[in-house]
């Protein structure tokens, strides 16, 4: 039985990390914490920044695009306050607008300390 032990995987030239062929893994997520409509970022991989759009629109902005928009995510949110109903996304090469959605589904600002979780997997550019 053989056994590889490493600390650092590096591509050909030892400059940068190996690149995943024939498989796909998080290219970028980001953890917000919204109080009173507005975001923080708490914990991210591949993301430079949170915008606060407009009212229930936050927009994690991504240090390295994505080569197309047709990346796929997931997400997941919690609202204690508002009864929180779904979130919407808008997907763009550079970030990805997250809205959350009230029972009526209507866009709304989050105001108690609430997470917003996203995550996208994709090639980059």
């Amino acid at each position: 039985m053989s056994e590889i032990r490493a600390t650092t995987i590096s591509d050909a030239a030892g400059t940068g990390p190996i690149t995943l062929t024939k498989q796909q893994a998080i290219k970028a997520w980001a953890n917000l914490l919204v109080s009173s409509g507005s975001p923080t970022v708490v914990g991210s991989f591949n993301n430079s920044s949170v915008t606060d759009v407009a009212t229930g629109q936050y927009r994690p902005n991504w240090t390295n695009a994505f080569s197309a928009v047709n990346y796929g995510s997931s997400f997941s949110g919690e609202d204690f306050s508002m009864g929180g109903a779904s979130i919407r996304t808008n997907l763009s090469t550079s970030y990805i607008d997250v809205r959350p959605l009230n029972t009526s589904f209507a866009q709304y600002d989050i105001s108690s300390g609430t997470h917003i979780c996203v995550a996208a997997k994709g090639d980059l550019a």
